[in-house]
């Protein structure tokens, strides 16, 4: 509580209306807006890292050949690398069952829930936590392979080179890189899906901007809109 000397009288100021509608760093303010935006675009980036992981599997098995054009599906290389030539049709259904579907559905879900989830903080300090707790759960995986897996296993999948996989579409893929279409588009794809969910959680109905009004009006009996305000006759904000 505090003394309003110009209107006499003591104001009382709740902390869950001023978190909202603060003029200097609230959330209905531009500075929380796109301190929001650059949370999701960070986020965002570090989804793209797994979307693109997951479409070199499903390129790989779709169209690496099921058949070696030799005996081997796996060629030891000069170097004592490894290069595989193939992979049978009973293991691309087995890792397609067990890891490529699976792990699509766990990457979409968590890109719809984390965002979800980030735009539901109502505070910088809960933002940051909450977007390195999403973070680590992407290399959750990573992690259980480091610590369960062997040196020996490890050493054997690093001796692998990358799969290479052969098809017409690729070449306009590499029609694409030339002209710098992958990062632009993808830049600008992670910009509109970022700015249209802060724009969409802030202007949709219960969205911030109501949550803000409600507040006000709820704590501080203020606001335009507010009908407590008028039935008793008050000014629309004591600032």
């Amino acid at each position: 509580q505090t003394w309003d000397a110009a209107n006499l009288l003591i104001t009382t100021t709740y902390a869950q209306s001023k978190q909202y509608n603060s003029s200097a760093k609230g959330i209905t303010t531009g500075v929380y807006m796109s301190f929001l935006m650059l949370i999701l675009i960070i986020w965002w980036m570090s989804l793209l890292e797994e979307v693109r992981r997951l479409v070199d599997w499903w390129v790989v098995l779709c169209f690496i050949p099921s058949e070696p054009s030799r005996q081997s599906f796996v060629e030891p290389q000069r170097d004592g690398s490894l290069e595989v030539k193939a992979v049978p049709f009973s293991l691309k259904v087995f890792v397609l069952t067990l890891m490529a579907i699976p792990r699509t559905i766990v990457v979409v879900w968590l890109a719809v829930v984390g965002t979800n989830f980030l735009i539901s903080s109502d505070d910088y300090a809960d933002l940051i936590l909450n977007s390195v707790a999403l973070g680590f759960l992407i290399t959750i995986d990573e992690m259980l392979f480091k610590a369960v897996s062997s040196q020996a296993n490890k050493d054997h999948i690093e001796a692998v080179k990358p799969i290479a996989a052969e098809h017409e579409v690729f070449k306009l893929c590499h029609c694409c890189l030339r002209l710098h279409l992958g990062p632009v588009s993808m830049i600008a794809f992670i910009l509109s899906i970022a700015s249209s969910y802060v724009w969409y959680s802030y202007v949709s109905p219960f969205g911030k901007y109501d949550m803000g009004e409600a507040l006000s009006c709820l704590c501080q009996v203020e606001g335009y809109g507010c009908i407590s305000a008028q039935f008793l006759g008050g000014r629309d904000s004591l600032s």
